[in-house]
């Protein structure tokens, strides 16, 4: 299978007596799946198919990484701090790089060889490296030849380099020489660690590199929804990161009523219930849609059309809940609610 054939491939090309000198914090401060969410994890499958360390699809083909995403920009611009996951040196740093959707820059070839963005890279000893990568602009607070400490400040997250939105790409390598004295560089996924784990079995590794307590508070979760609210129409992507949509009031004379939801991690065959209800606790609005393909991240809404009169004026609660095959018939998944006033 690749993902075992990529795992063997790692732990072969692994220096000889590669144990890590210590374990890893959690390199950004924040509260996971409350202020900051993982988008997506190392991709371990070598083919073009794609694989998380939980035999899930959390991620993306190559990626190297794992993603700790802010809600928006307005998170952002308070500023979250990224940290030392471990002691160690400041081999290189880089910052100056504009805050931005790549997108909207020209593209890969705008940030080709800087996709990392503002980044810090820290040496731990006997080959150990992490990068901390899309740092916001004038940030940087290292630099190279400092001796750092476990949660020393290193820089804000950012949204610069090769990305769509804000967060910190936090990635280990491995490297020095293998048993046939030949140079290598690997890319260790700190939830499985070099030893990898039982043939067969998915989850946490032998012997993972995160410490026991950030294993803790970085539980894998398959599907987590991250942001919701309503809006007077259906919103764009763009617009939620800028922080719009978050009124917890609305007029009464709205045209429309639409619920909206942002989600990490639906799969093929999940089930969409969305539903609101009005002030009076009858239902307004109900959708039940399944998903066709599996995705990294989707936005998704329902809703109704105001037809003459106002909405009656109260609190109106909406609620969507995703349904995975496995768990549909426990009538258990995940949900967000939220609410509006409309006056």
């Amino acid at each position: 299978m690749p993902v075992l054939i990529l795992l063997l491939a790692l732990i072969a090309a692994a220096p000889v007596q590669a144990a890590p000198p210590v374990s890893f914090a959690l390199p950004i401060d924040c509260q996971p799946s409350r202020t900051c969410w993982i988008a997506n994890f190392v991709d371990l499958d070598s083919s073009a198919d794609k694989r998380d360390f939980a035999c899930g699809a959390r991620t993306y083909d190559t990626h190297k990484g794992t993603d700790f995403a802010l809600r928006d920009l307005t998170a952002m611009n308070r500023g979250v701090k990224i940290v030392a996951a471990a002691p160690g040196v400041v081999a290189g740093t880089r910052d100056g790089m504009r805050d931005a959707n790549f997108k909207d820059i020209g593209g890969r070839t705008a940030v080709k060889g800087k996709e990392c963005g503002n980044g810090v890279t820290i040496d731990h000893g006997k080959g150990w490296l992490t990068q901390y990568c899309h740092m916001k602009k004038g940030s940087v607070k290292v630099g190279k030849g400092d001796v750092v400490t476990t949660g020393q400040e290193l820089g804000l997250v950012g949204q610069s380099g090769l990305t769509e939105f804000p967060h910190l790409h936090f990635q280990v390598s491995l490297s020095g020489k293998n048993k046939q004295g030949k140079k290598v560089r690997a890319t260790i996924d700190p939830f499985l660690g070099i030893n990898g784990r039982e043939q067969g079995k998915c989850g946490v590794g032998r012997e993972p590199l995160w410490s026991p307590e950030t294993l803790k508070v970085l539980t894998y979760r398959p599907t987590e929804i991250y942001n919701a609210g309503f809006a007077y129409r259906t919103p764009k992507r763009e617009e939620l990161q800028n922080g719009l949509f978050q009124a917890k009031e609305l007029s009464v004379l709205s045209p429309n009523m639409v619920f909206w939801a942002e989600i990490y991690g639906v799969r093929k065959g999940d089930i969409i219930v969305t539903t609101i209800k009005d002030p009076n606790g009858k239902t307004l609005s109900a959708s039940k849609s399944k998903l066709d393909k599996s995705q990294v991240y989707t936005l998704h809404f329902a809703g109704k059309k105001r037809r003459g009169d106002p909405w009656p004026a109260g609190k109106y609660k909406g609620e969507i809940l995703v349904l995975h095959p496995t768990s549909a018939k426990k009538g258990t998944g995940v949900r967000m609610r939220r609410s509006v006033v409309l006056k």
